[in-house]
């Protein structure tokens, strides 16, 4: 009965000792955006450089485009900062996602993600095996060529 008590004491005692050392700060939580999409969540494609500021992305879709969720939610640029970047979205045929640069283009030497939902391609809707998010890194070319 003491060797259980001893042993129940020792244990409260290491488990409040590392709740103090390592405890759970609040600005440690993740955002909000960091919920919605960690990191092993994320598959990046593959990173451009020297992109023009007018640059006009074209993504194909072999089995489809998903139209009825395209928006601003599941097809969008952050800048380095990441802030939206108000880029305009079109459907095209039914397997091409076209995204327009902002009218006043991009920023010269800035590095930018583009990001797709992955419920954007038909072949993979609600594919839980799949990454959710896919991320394309640019960066403008300073000349501007």
């Amino acid at each position: 009965m003491k060797k259980t008590a001893l042993f129940l004491s020792i244990a409260a005692f290491l488990g409040a000792g590392s709740y103090l050392i390592y405890g759970v700060n609040e600005h440690d939580q993740p955002s909000p955006k960091e919920n919605a999409a960690k990191k092993s969540d994320i598959s990046t494609w593959v990173y451009h450089t020297k992109v023009p500021e007018d640059y006009i992305w074209k993504i194909h879709f072999d089995h489809g485009l998903n139209k009825n969720i395209l928006s601003d939610e599941t097809a969008y640029v952050l800048d380095n900062e990441n802030k939206h970047v108000p880029v305009r979205l079109q459907s095209g045929d039914s397997g091409t996602l076209t995204i327009k640069p902002p009218k006043e283009g991009y920023k010269k030497g800035i590095t930018y993600n583009l990001y797709t939902d992955r419920d954007l391609d038909k072949e993979f809707i609600g594919d839980e095996k799949q990454p959710k998010l896919y991320r394309i890194q640019f960066t403008v070319s300073k000349s501007g060529a």
